[in-house]
């Protein structure tokens, strides 16, 4: 019997290191009608051994143990457990046993599993007590994103990715100080938590964190270089909303810092200036009416003209996304996507559009305006989804032809996933629906990838054709890409035209529609003049 065990003890039976209870043995010269001592006169002590002693070793994980536990009979679950662990046999209760796997559950809970580090789930919960007790002259928060992370996972896969993430988690709690805190918030993204520092302690902070993200990351063989954009909060520096809590408030300044830090260049410290006005608010406030917006039906979808170039005439009616929200006026689709994107409801407010757009083409239909309706959706719908199968269901739905619809994918399309995207068009051609890409000659693909994809248009850019009529270098820019786009089998498309100037040289640099202010002036609200007879035009006679 070990000498720590009271009440207990540990045999060494036959088939092993045994616990025998008092209470075990209690049972056994109790029972049988009063006469189990009689019975057991001339039993052993391992005979009395029960069925439903458990034993345990160290190589035992707590969810083993626990389930070996939940196993045992009602009577007999919450009994002693005998742990044999280097140091000799040990007793275990199963309070002591659930507590440990309570700790377990609550540290995986609060700590992201690939880093170690604790994580956004636990900067939620801990860091408004936090905050609360803590001078906010001397509490500032760091808000870190990795630069061009995504090259990592796109170049040497998803495992070196990891590994960086890894190495970075493990260099950034030495850029910190004893009481401060490193947060994984998600992806390439951390935060860190600074009690008892100034502006310019917080500052020096975030220089050595761009200092760690700068060394090399070895992977594979490879010398991975990446660097950081730290955006930093001071609480005292942070304007207070009334609808986010003081960390929700210290956060938003800190990624909008961030975020501002990648516009001006990446890699670098960005704060926001002492009193200045809160420039996220806009956006948290966007955020937070989201869904109420989607529950209320609060959307609304405004529709302007397409002209065909070469005729005069309208080719198609675009659709643009409105939302008026009090005190912030009009959202346009550019300013909510992102947004939406952010908070994963971007596929509910494009099945919405979806819908309302088949709509609009079927009144025109009746109406005998039968022009195609040419929708704005995100590339990520092409790129994850299966925008062909639901395109296929609501076109069913309103008894409506495939050439009723232009779908126009915005933002940028990963390589990784080209071949998903070139056979999502290929199945929307054979339904008839024309496709096109937004802003080319900004953010879409190589041209290499570009010859993959059977898409109708090429939209290009508007910032490189809003100076045609007055740059010529911009001309002979926004001709060469039209030109390119007939090279590869599709059409050019401009919007936002807003001057006849520029109307006037659509034709002659090889460009196939346009759309935009000076265009509704022709045309009228959604081309309602035109009734099948060309409508005339400042664009040039092609002859």
């Amino acid at each position: 019997m070990s000498p720590d065990l009271r009440g207990v003890a540990v045999l060494d039976a036959p088939n092993g290191p045994a616990l025998l209870t008092r209470t075990a043995t209690e049972l056994h010269f109790s029972g049988r009608l009063g006469y189990g001592r009689a019975l057991h006169a001339r039993s052993n002590a391992g005979q009395l051994v029960p069925e439903w002693s458990l034993v345990l070793t160290e190589e035992t994980t707590l969810d083993e143990a626990a389930d070996l536990v939940l196993r045992r009979a009602e009577a007999n679950r919450y009994d002693d457990v005998l742990l044999l662990g280097a140091a000799g046999p040990h007793l275990v209760t199963v309070s002591q046993l659930f507590e440990q796997l309570s700790a377990s559950f609550r540290h995986a809970a609060w700590h992201d599993q690939l880093t170690g580090l604790v994580n956004r789930r636990w900067l939620a919960d801990r860091g408004p007590s936090i905050l609360a007790r803590t001078d906010p002259g001397r509490t500032a928060i760091l808000y870190i994103d990795l630069d061009n992370f995504k090259t990592v996972n796109d170049t040497y896969g998803h495992e070196a990715g990891d590994a960086v993430l890894a190495e970075f988690s493990a260099r950034l709690p030495a850029c910190l100080r004893g009481g401060d805190t490193a947060v994984r918030l998600g992806g390439d993204e951390f935060a860190a938590v600074l009690l008892g520092a100034t502006g310019p302690g917080a500052e020096a902070a975030a220089a050595r964190v761009l200092e760690a993200a700068s060394r090399p990351f070895e992977h594979g063989g490879h010398s991975l270089r990446l660097s950081a954009t730290v955006g930093v909060a001071i609480a005292s520096e942070v304007s207070l909303d009334d609808e986010l809590s003081p960390l929700d408030a210290l956060l938003r300044y800190a990624d909008g810092a961030m975020l501002a830090g990648k516009r001006t260049g990446k890699h670098r410290v960005q704060t926001v200036a002492p009193g200045h006005e809160d420039p996220f608010a806009r956006k948290a406030k966007v955020q937070r009416e989201l869904l109420r917006a989607l529950d209320e039906d609060a959307f609304d979808l405004r529709y302007e003209p397409v002209l065909s170039i070469d005729d005069g005439g309208q080719a198609a009616v675009l659709s643009s996304l409105h939302w008026e929200i009090p005190g912030l006026g009009s959202i346009t689709s550019e300013e909510l996507m992102p947004v939406a994107e952010r908070s994963l409801q971007l596929g509910m407010i494009g099945r919405w559009e979806l819908e309302r757009v088949c709509r609009k083409a079927a009144q025109l239909a009746r109406e005998g305006r039968a022009h195609p309706v040419v929708l704005r959706a995100s590339s990520i719908w092409l790129a994850e989804g299966s925008p062909a199968a639901e395109v296929s269901v609501a076109l069913t739905a309103h008894r409506l032809p495939g050439a009723a619809l232009r779908l126009i994918f915005t933002g940028p399309l990963p390589p990784p996933r080209i071949h998903h995207i070139a056979n999502q068009l290929r199945e929307l051609e054979s339904h008839g629906v024309q496709t096109a890409l937004d802003d080319f000659g900004g953010c879409q693909p190589r041209l290499l990838d570009l010859r993959l994809l059977p898409l109708s248009m090429l939209y290009v850019s508007p910032a490189l054709t809003d100076g045609i009529d007055t740059d010529e270098d911009a001309a002979a820019l926004a001709g060469s890409l039209a030109l390119t786009a007939r090279a590869l089998g599709m059409g050019a498309a401009a919007t936002e035209i807003a001057r006849p100037g520029q109307l006037d040289l659509l034709l002659e640099l090889g460009f196939r529609e346009a759309s935009g202010p000076w265009v509704s002036t022709l045309l009228g609200p959604e081309g309602a003049a035109d009734q099948g007879a060309p409508i005339a035009t400042r664009v040039p006679d092609p002859a």
